[in-house]
């Protein structure tokens, strides 16, 4: 079943508050927007992370005469500021939600001396790639949000003297008792809210994991997940794989959506780096999440030597997939969303 995200948010926010996906480009760069504790005493009722921002222009490795890729088309939210806005809005329907069900307002944050004070809590970048890490979009963003990268993009953006709090995210240990402690000591995202990167079989081939703790009315914790897999996966084949170590990880948490592909890229004639619909309906399956988002699936422009000849991509279905899989399903057995460019989702 295919779904399409909406620009009118206040359409789709419910109270109890959800996690809100926003795709800024229409590619791989989102908003991840996670619902605060209710009483947590801060004045927004969301965490806002502004996931790999892509938002404007073309983008090189090395040289332009090399490597150059460009958007297939111009990103809706076009600048650290838009983002700030669709933050702002998000945070307006939310409080006006809170307000009609009675949970008490947040209060206010008056704005001491040059102190950052949001609406974007925290930046995230977990692949050093060119389209992944774009430092003309980043540069656009406040100097002072906090942002957490793997370690490869963190040394890229340490060098250039911008950003004033920068913070590694771990990779997976397979040895790990528990996924909590993938969590840095010096991590500047709140406690209930948890991210790191398991590597795969190739540097293009990992997955990034966002986990969102919170509290239901009963009491009860819960854990639900985003997994985000831009270039696909081919190890869940092994049992001793992180993924699939993850995957059987306590505490307990639910997948609540895959951030994946459809299309296969490849370097050379035989070497495919990104493994599209295939890879991804077996995560999708495997995983059990509730939503397969599409995500890094766009037509890159491909310019300079490197990328005229040696990569290309093949586009590829749902249904494509679902054709190759053992047993014969529909695509209306996938709960797949298109949010679309500059469009909302929420997760329900």
């Amino acid at each position: 079943m295919k779904t399409e995200g909406t620009k009118d948010v206040a359409a789709s926010l419910q109270w109890p508050l959800r996690p809100v996906l926003t795709s800024l480009n229409g590619d791989h760069s989102w908003l991840f927007s996670f619902p605060r504790p209710e009483k947590d005493g801060h004045h927004q009722h969301f965490y806002h992370v502004a996931f790999e921002p892509w938002l404007f222009g073309g983008t090189t490795e090395i040289a332009e005469w090399l490597v150059h890729l460009s958007l297939e088309k111009d990103a809706a939210i076009p600048s650290g500021d838009a983002v700030q806005e669709v933050a702002t809005d998000i945070e307006r329907i939310a409080a006006r939600l809170a307000e009609a069900h009675g949970s008490g307002t947040r209060p206010v944050q008056e704005k001491r001396g040059d102190e950052y004070i949001g609406p974007i809590d925290a930046i995230a970048v977990l692949f050093d790639g060119p389209d992944h890490l774009h430092r003309k979009s980043l540069e656009t963003f406040d100097k002072r949000i906090p942002l957490v990268a793997s370690k490869e993009a963190s040394d890229k953006i340490k060098a250039w003297s911008y950003f004033e709090s920068i913070s590694v995210i771990a990779d997976w240990d397979n040895s790990a008792e528990t996924w909590q402690s993938m969590r840095p000591p010096s991590s500047p995202l709140p406690s209930w809210l948890t991210t790191f990167k398991i590597p795969g079989e190739g540097i293009l081939n990992f997955v990034g994991v966002f986990i969102w703790s919170h509290t239901l009315p009963s009491g009860e914790e819960v854990h639900e997940a985003i997994l985000e897999s831009p270039h696909g996966t081919q190890t869940l084949e092994s049992e001793t794989s992180g993924i699939q170590t993850f995957l059987r990880m306590t505490p307990a948490f639910k997948p609540l959506a895959l951030l994946h592909g459809l299309k296969e890229s490849f370097t050379t004639r035989w070497w495919r780096t990104t493994h599209g619909a295939e890879a991804g309906l077996k995560l999708y399956r495997k995983s059990g999440s509730n939503y397969w988002i599409l995500s890094h699936n766009s037509a890159l422009g491909y310019n300079g030597l490197v990328m005229w000849s040696m990569v290309w991509d093949v586009k590829r279905t749902l249904d494509w997939a679902l054709g190759r899989e053992e047993e014969a399903t529909k695509s209306a057995d996938v709960n797949f969303v298109d949010v679309g460019n500059g469009n909302s989702f929420v997760l329900v």
